[in-house]
């Protein structure tokens, strides 16, 4: 799974995580996580792209942490079997 800010070539800034297929478990995990319980929009617009819409750098580096430890904290569940 990969993170990047865009603010230039959009129309809003946006944060944007892109993932492969074989990462779905993490994925639906993930977004589920960060949206029910940290309060973030995630727009899974096609199949390996998703986006969140963030009002400036700032915002994003707040997205930016709370992701990292989602991230971590459910790859160890994933792969220690919960």
């Amino acid at each position: 799974m990969t993170l990047n800010y865009r603010s230039r070539d959009c129309e809003n800034r946006i944060a944007e995580i892109g993932y492969n297929e074989n990462e779905n478990e993490l994925k639906n995990r993930l977004f589920f996580f960060l949206e029910r319980i940290k309060g973030w929009e995630v727009n899974d617009a096609t199949d390996g792209w998703a986006y969140i819409i963030v009002d400036d750098k700032a915002e994003y580096e707040l997205f930016k942490v709370d992701y990292k430890k989602a991230k971590k904290m459910i790859s160890n569940s994933i792969k220690f079997g919960f």
